[in-house]
């Protein structure tokens, strides 16, 4: 679904309208026409697609009590979308979201909304990425880990240097454990969500904390580095 901020006609947008694909780059905003898929037949796409039907069948299992815990927790802690405007979500909406986030990372899902502040941001520090044998590892701070935190690292491989803004094709490869330990290995969840590492290539890297007894995330860090 597209968002925008209205201006005299559309002053920012992003996302689908029909046919039509709205997004930005280095060089501004632009539009591209777009391809609707008739089936989903990635992996990846197929086990998102049932974490979020389960979590959205386990809220429709809570009790209106419970409901209306999340209701409340959601009016007071809005997100921010893609434009940067502050949206409340819908109480189905928070559970699924919180949810989706845990079970995907190996984590139990809740029936309560979650109490406390998210996580402190983890840094990321030297990339290093090789071909032939492949490599690839992100170095982070603080390590290991606090207690009950997770590292998510999000991930694109791009075939030219030229590529540089990446943050809507950033995916999420990998879930640490709880507490673990610096450097992070991504290489084979890299290599099978993006193919083979090859020199010349840009692996660019987003890392935020995840609490895996709330499910809420820190902020979010972005670094990047040539394949070799």
């Amino acid at each position: 679904m597209a968002i925008f901020i209205p201006g005299v006609a559309v002053s920012q947008a992003s996302g689908r309208v029909g046919g039509t694909i709205f997004s930005r780059n280095r060089g501004g905003a632009y539009m591209r026409n777009g391809s609707i898929p008739t089936t989903v037949t990635t992996l990846f796409a197929q086990s998102i697609k049932a974490v979020l039907a389960a979590q959205s069948q386990a809220w429709a299992g809570l009790s209106d009590a419970l409901k209306e815990q999340w209701v409340e927790w959601a009016a007071q802690n809005p997100v921010i979308n893609r434009l940067g405007q502050s949206r409340t979500l819908s109480g189905h909406q928070a559970f699924v979201q919180i949810n989706a986030r845990l079970v995907s990372g190996g984590f139990a899902a809740l029936d309560s909304p979650p109490i406390g502040a998210a996580p402190a941001t983890i840094v990321p520090g030297v990339i290093t990425a090789k071909a032939g044998p492949s490599v690839a590892t992100v170095a982070y701070t603080p390590t290991p880990a606090p207690a009950d935190v997770a590292v998510q690292c999000f991930a694109y491989l791009a075939n030219s240097p030229g590529v540089r803004y990446v943050k809507n094709r950033l995916a999420l490869v990998t879930t640490s454990a709880a507490a673990a330990a610096s450097p992070l290995d991504i290489a084979t969840d890299v290599e099978t969500r993006f193919g083979t590492l090859q020199a010349g290539q840009t692996l660019h890297i987003a890392l935020r904390a995840l609490d895996s007894t709330s499910g809420l995330v820190s902020g979010v860090f972005y670094a990047s580095a040539a394949v070799v």
